[in-house]
């Protein structure tokens, strides 16, 4: 099963080969998998040299994303397939325990109405800040007030009745741009994404790279400007005080002159990285400005990591690249000028290609490698 997860199709006689299996013997089980309905031909009318796939209806694997204004949820089957996007609005106001009671109560609906019991395979769950995947639980989110050592694994784990991969959000999307996105054909990549956050994932040798530690990818808190503002980590000047979704809005908000063009564009000065974002693609100097400087930094720190690990294909996810050109042009500038010779000559630079459901999408395909390692 695992090799047919990974392989997607097979025929018996390739099976056989591949497992080291007498033939007789490989067919004998894949008759009664077909029978069970774990497998299924992809060609049934073919005589012979006939594809075997795992049944999708039968491996049913649950994305639940944390985002600050609800839980998404969506569906992935084991061709890999996405459907059921769902979005459910959480509470305002709602802290620690009792947000992750109503995240439970999220999980627990969605999964009914996502798939059978006899479908369902697991549920992921990538969580809005720090994670300690080892032990399940979630460590702090500075967005969320009062979101802090919580254990998630366990209460969705209880809620669901089901297996449950608790991920980070950029470790979600980097999966998911690696299945169904701009990644598909590399076989190493850095993932950033930049939103209220920035975080890193780095995809290598099949799986994401690790340290000893139960953490990684804080990019966001690597320190690029020590006399700048103070973080919401409690450090001073880093990257997310400069490059983030909440530095780029309070950039432009200070400039703000009342009266000229640039305030008039940007909605009578309600200022949201939403109305940034249009007004930057209208033309504003302010917005664009803004932006750019934002991707300068991220520019400036992808070619840090870069430098340091050798692998030169970079992908950019989150709301800032929303902007399109006016991000990736400053950020491929950047690493251009800032990586060292020959790697700046062959650095690949694009931005993802996951909407808003991806990092559901990523955290139910860690269910399905989970699920087809053991098998």
């Amino acid at each position: 099963m695992r090799f047919l997860f990974h392989r997607r199709q097979a025929t018996r006689a390739h099976l056989a080969q591949a497992l080291r299996i007498r033939k007789s013997a490989i067919t004998d089980l894949c008759n009664r998998l077909i029978a069970d309905q774990t497998l299924r031909e992809a060609n049934p009318e073919r005589q012979r040299n006939v594809l075997l796939q795992l049944n999708p209806d039968r491996f049913v694997a649950i994305g639940l994303q944390h985002a600050e204004r609800g839980v998404c949820g969506v569906r992935v089957r084991a061709d890999l397939s996405c459907e059921g996007e769902t979005f459910y609005p959480l509470a305002e106001n709602l802290t620690g325990a009792a947000r992750l009671d109503a995240i439970a109560d999220c999980a627990r609906r969605y999964v009914r109405v996502a798939a059978s019991k006899q479908q369902r395979i697991g549920v992921g769950f990538c969580d809005i800040g720090m994670v300690d995947a080892v032990r399940g639980y979630s460590i702090r989110a500075a967005a969320v007030p009062g979101w802090e050592n919580l254990p998630v694994r366990d209460r969705l784990k209880t809620a669901t009745g089901l297996p449950v991969e608790l991920l980070m959000h950029t470790d979600s999307l980097c999966l998911a741009e690696k299945t169904h996105g701009a990644a598909k054909a590399m076989e190493a990549f850095i993932f950033i994404q930049v939103g209220r956050r920035i975080g890193l994932s780095v995809f290598l040798n099949g799986g994401f790279l690790r340290g000893n530690t139960n953490f990684f990818g804080e990019l966001g808190h690597t320190v690029v400007a020590p006399a700048g503002d103070i973080c919401k980590c409690g450090n001073r000047g880093c990257l997310e005080t400069v490059a983030s979704t909440d530095a780029v809005v309070r950039k432009v908000r200070d400039h703000l002159t009342p009266g000229s063009p640039a305030t008039a564009a940007l909605t009578d000065g309600v200022v949201t990285i939403d109305t940034v974002l249009t007004a930057a693609r209208q033309g504003n100097k302010l917005a664009r400005l803004a932006l750019e400087e934002a991707a300068l930094a991220v520019g400036n720190a992808a070619a840090f990591i870069i430098n340091i690990l050798g692998i030169d294909n970079l992908v950019l996810g989150g709301k800032l690249t929303e902007a399109g050109d006016l991000f990736l042009d400053p950020v491929r500038g950047a690493v251009a000028r800032n990586c060292v010779h020959p790697v700046s000559e062959n650095v690949t630079v694009c931005l993802g290609q996951m909407g808003e459901y991806g990092s559901a999408t990523g955290a139910a395909l860690a269910v399905l490698q989970a699920h087809f390692a053991e098998r």
